[in-house]
């Protein structure tokens, strides 16, 4: 049985399952270990491919939403201030203030803050 195979009977046909179960034990390891790693990068690339569309794509996000930002003088400045949630992340830049206060931070979810 060719690796092309066990994919088709892994996916559409579940009574080869006994067929692929007396395979030699490194050739079934083998498979096992690439369907994990197929279905890890699909559980992860397909939610990140949604999430960069849902915001324009990186270009979009740093020419057109994010307000130039400008470092001079050993200090970093932007135009207004920038908020974006992401699922769980939030990203704050806010030149404002010299440093982000924890009272500003929720506790729950992950911050990159500026």
């Amino acid at each position: 049985m060719t690796f092309s195979e066990q994919i088709v009977y892994a996916m559409f046909k579940p009574s080869k399952y006994k067929e692929m179960l007396e395979l030699n034990k490194k050739r079934f390891t083998l498979f096992v270990i690439v369907l994990m790693l197929a279905i890890g990068i699909v559980r992860i690339a397909v939610p990140t491919a949604a999430m960069i569309t849902g915001f324009g794509g990186f270009e979009n996000l740093f020419t057109n939403k994010i307000a130039p930002l400008e470092f001079k003088d050993g200090k970093l400045s932007i135009e207004k201030k920038f908020e974006m949630s992401l699922n769980l992340y939030k990203i704050v830049i806010d030149t404002e203030e010299p440093e982000v206060p924890d009272n500003k931070l929720n506790r729950t979810g992950g911050y990159l803050a500026f």
